[in-house]
């Protein structure tokens, strides 16, 4: 593969994350790498230097101007976007990750930033790279992870002259652009707003907010039986995980019925399919109501048939977009009452950074996401590598208090156990 099959257009809801980042900053993502062994940083400034030349979009700036969003190329290196953290026992991962979560890009200098956390006791490195959605959505995670450290592993093999795949910014990219750069006649109305059934924060200016995480790792013990149940449920493991979800939630509340906002991704269910040699997870996010009062087994069925009716209007062709009403809808956002759902259900699948590496070995794998726009309440992202699954809780306080997010954790993980208490469909689902 070569230069710009690499880059695809962005997404709709892309689009409206690079809006959100010009209100309060949150249009950005945060992935954390966990290795058995130690990395030196000082291979991976210069691994970095080489990622940055690879990837031209890496060296861009987000210039918002009066209609629409442009990327302009700048001059970048790995001094300015690398960082180290020593981890101690008064600084511990999580307070590091949340730190790299709440780090706030500034997108008109920098797109992303690398900070590699040593835990020197243990003999272990974290990786924590946060980018702009821009850049996640133009190029996988993934293959921006297994690029980098392949220049890292080049790099302390200093074996031959350094070769560097030049992959530039392409047409594709700009084919996303130019939408945004159009405003359409005022037609459309922006997207409706709910309010939380839940108490929330009434007033929380956006420099108030921070976003905190809570993470649940499930190893094969649960992962082969769960899909095991999927399968005798005709289902998938993403409805598992969903209903679990979405019930814990609509619990707390004590309602049947919540709003979510389901991520689905576009590869194999347009009319012409995206090729698996084409990067990029082109996904496109469907806002829906979840009734979780009945069974899994009543709850598989349904769900599948409000997402298959949903992928055919996330198929059609929406047109251009009215830039000024997306912004006018986006300023709610600064107002902690005003929402646009009460969650956010994202899976992305399994991994494939799973190769072996000289010297080190990737052990961990963690999504989340910069929620301090206010926009969910709470935030499921779903990542498996290898032989585990991470579940990232996502929230913005104070919209939505620690302990609140910690039941609505605690009750996701009880429903998944009581999924599993037997292997009989009927027992399990009164169960919950």
């Amino acid at each position: 593969m070569t230069t710009t099959s690499l880059i695809r257009p962005l997404g709709d809801i892309e689009s409206r994350m690079a809006l959100m980042h010009e209100l309060s900053g949150n249009s950005q993502t945060t992935s954390v790498v966990d290795f058995d062994a130690i990395l030196d940083f000082d291979y991976l400034k210069v691994a970095v230097e080489l990622w940055l030349h690879s990837y031209e979009i890496l060296s861009t700036r987000v210039v918002t101007t009066g209609s629409g969003f442009e990327l302009h190329g700048t001059q970048l290196a790995a001094g300015d976007i690398c960082r180290q953290l020593e981890l101690t026992r008064d600084y511990d991962l999580q307070q590091a990750t949340t730190l790299c979560l709440n780090t706030v890009l500034a997108a008109e200098k920098t797109v992303l930033s690398v900070v590699l956390m040593q835990d020197s006791s243990g003999q272990k490195s974290h990786l924590a790279l946060t980018f702009h959605h821009s850049i996640v959505d133009g190029l996988s995670i993934a293959t921006l992870v297994e690029s980098l450290l392949n220049y890292y592993v080049q790099v302390t093999r200093r074996q031959g002259r350094l070769q560097v795949n030049k992959r530039p910014v392409g047409p594709e990219l700009e084919q996303f652009i130019s939408p945004l750069t159009q405003v359409s006649e005022p037609e459309a109305q922006p997207p409706e707003s709910l309010t939380p059934s839940w108490p929330v924060e009434e007033m929380a200016p956006v420099a108030n907010r921070q976003t905190g995480y809570l993470e649940t790792c499930f190893d094969q013990k649960v992962l082969a039986p769960l899909k095991q149940l999927a399968k005798e449920q005709d289902s998938t493991l993403n409805t598992l995980l969903t209903y679990a979800f979405c019930r814990s939630v609509a619990g707390l509340q004590q309602k049947n019925e919540i709003t979510c906002l389901s991520a689905v991704s576009m590869r194999s269910r347009l009319q012409a399919p995206i090729s698996e040699e084409e990067i990029g997870c082109y996904i496109r996010v469907y806002p829906h109501k979840i009734s979780v009062a009945s069974s899994l087994a009543e709850f598989a069925p349904g769900y599948r048939q409000q997402l298959s009716k949903g992928i055919k209007l996330l198929a059609r062709d929406l047109g251009e977009l009215n830039l000024a009403l997306m912004r006018q809808g986006a300023k709610g956002l600064n107002d902690i009452s005003v929402f646009s759902h009460d969650v956010a259900m994202t899976n992305h699948g399994q991994l494939n950074l799973t190769q072996q590496y000289d010297g080190f070995n990737i052990v961990g794998y963690r999504n989340m996401a910069n929620r301090n726009g206010g926009v969910f309440a709470i935030a499921l992202h779903i990542a498996s590598l290898d032989q585990k699954m991470s579940c990232a809780f996502s929230y913005s306080t104070p919209l939505l208090s620690t302990h609140t997010a910690e039941e609505i954790q605690a009750l996701f993980e009880q429903n998944i156990q009581r999924m599993l208490l037997s292997e009989q469909g009927e027992k399990y689902e009164k169960a919950i």
